[in-house]
C-alpha cells in the first residue's frame, strides 16, 4: 500500500479550481504534535517548497506546533501542464520567484519533482502534491521519533473566491494565528510564518508582492495586522484595500 493511501481524506469544501485562493488547514492526528523542535519546522518547508511550489503559488503560511495554515493560489492549467511535461526527479527546489525562468526552459528537464501522472486532473494534480508532501514529512517524523502512529488527521481546505477583502482577512488571520493560541505575545515574534518574509520583502517560499496586492504598502500590511477580528467592521475602509 502506498504512503499516500494511510493518510486521511482531505475535508475539501470546493474542488480545486483555476483563479481562486484556498485557505488550506493540515492539523495533526488527535492530541499529536507535528513540530517538536525548531529543526521540523525547517525540514517542513523544505518540503513545502519542493512539493506545493511546482503546483500552487503560497500567498503566505503559518506553521504550529500541531497545524499549519497555507494560503495557495494553484497555478492556471496552462502552467500546470507545461511543468507537467517537463517534471521528473526529486532532487531540485523550485524557487517561487524562478517559476517564470522554468517555463522559459532555464532549467534542466530532469531536475523538477511532480508528484503523480501528467494525466490526471487539476483538481487531483493539486491534491496530489498536498498528500506527497505530508507522506514525504511523515516519512522524516517517523524515523526521526520512532513514530508509530497516524501523524496527520484531516485537512479543512476553504475556498476564496478573488475578492480582495476576504483575502485580506485570510492573511492577517494566518500570520495572527500563533498569537491567538497564545504561543506568543506578537506576531512579530514568530518566526514559522510568512509575515517577516513579506514585510522585509525576501523570502524562499512566498513572492512578498503577491500578499502585498491584496494588503496595499509595507505600512498598510503593517497596520492592518494590528486590526482585531471584531474591528473589521469598524475600519472596513482600510481592510477593504
Amino acid at each position: 500500500m502506498g504512503a499516500n493511501k494511510l493518510l486521511p481524506k482531505m475535508e475539501i469544501n470546493h474542488k480545486f479550481e483555476p483563479g481562486c485562493l484556498y485557505h488550506e488547514i493540515m492539523r495533526a492526528n488527535a492530541d499529536g504534535l507535528l513540530f517538536k523542535d525548531r529543526k521540523d519546522h525547517l525540514d517542513f518547508l523544505i518540503r513545502l517548497r519542493k512539493f506545493i511550489l511546482p503546483c500552487s503559488e503560497i500567498i503566505c503560511y503559518a506553521l504550529l506546533g500541531n497545524h499549519v495554515h497555507l494560503l495557495l493560489r494553484p497555478h492556471p492549467p496552462e502552467v500546470l501542464s507545461r511543468i507537467s511535461k517537463r517534471l521528473k526527479h526529486l532532487d531540485f527546489v523550485l524557487q517561487p520567484h524562478e517559476l517564470d525562468d522554468y517555463l522559459e526552459g532555464k532549467f534542466h528537464t530532469e531536475e523538477i519533482y511532480w508528484p503523480g501522472a501528467p494525466d490526471i486532473d487539476y483538481h487531483e494534480r493539486i491534491v496530489s502534491s498536498i498528500r506527497s508532501l505530508k507522506a514525504s514529512y511523515k516519512m522524516l517524523y517517523r524515523h526521526k521519533y520512532n513514530h508509530k502512529g497516524v501523524l496527520w488527521g484531516r485537512d479543512k481546505v476553504t475556498k476564496l473566491l478573488p475578492e480582495a477583502h476576504d483575502i485580506v482577512r485570510t492573511i492577517v488571520y494566518i500570520h495572527k494565528n500563533p498569537v491567538h493560541h497564545g504561543l506568543i505575545q506578537t506576531l512579530e515574534e514568530w518566526e514559522f510564518s510568512s509575515y517577516w518574509e513579506i514585510v522585509n520583502q525576501s523570502s524562499n517560499i512566498v513572492r512578498p508582492e503577491s500578499a502585498m496586492a491584496y494588503m496595499g504598502t509595507r505600512k498598510d500590511f503593517e497596520e492592518l495586522h494590528k486590526i482585531e477580528p471584531g474591528d473589521w467592521g469598524r475600519k472596513s475602509k482600510l481592510a477593504s484595500k
